[in-house]
């Protein structure tokens, strides 16, 4: 009894892997290309895509009262910024700024300098 019922469970399986296979190779094909312009008689299955859902649309007002938020927030960083930071005149800053740069410039002009002194000797030879 138990033997029969075995045989029919392994039978069951094996067809349902049958199905399975069956289906699966079915789907590569309907999917699988080869390179070049398909044939009209090879039709290539594609799946059809689910429609993109519709975007709602923020109206005037929503878009008003955004902009208007923003500006606050805009307006609170810089009253932080200036309450923080020391109030130097722009043109301090531009001369800071280029000092700092050209200090940098021409630390980075020793240190190549140092590292490669054969580069000295090649401008005068090839000049």
């Amino acid at each position: 009894m138990t033997k029969s019922i075995l045989f029919e469970i392994g039978a069951q399986i094996a067809l349902l892997r049958q199905a399975k296979a069956l289906l699966s190779s079915a789907r590569t094909t309907a999917i699988k290309r080869k390179p070049g312009r398909p044939s009209k008689a090879a039709a290539v299955v594609v799946p059809v895509a689910q429609k993109a859902k519709k975007r709602k649309k923020m109206s005037a007002e929503g878009r008003e009262r955004v902009r208007q938020a923003q500006i606050k927030r805009w307006a609170a960083v810089r009253q932080a910024a200036k309450t923080t930071a020391a109030p130097l005149s722009t043109s301090k800053k531009k001369s800071a700024k280029a000092a700092a740069g050209k200090a940098a410039r021409v630390r980075s002009q020793d240190s190549t300098q140092q590292s490669r002194p054969w580069e000295s000797l090649m401008s005068r030879i090839y000049a």
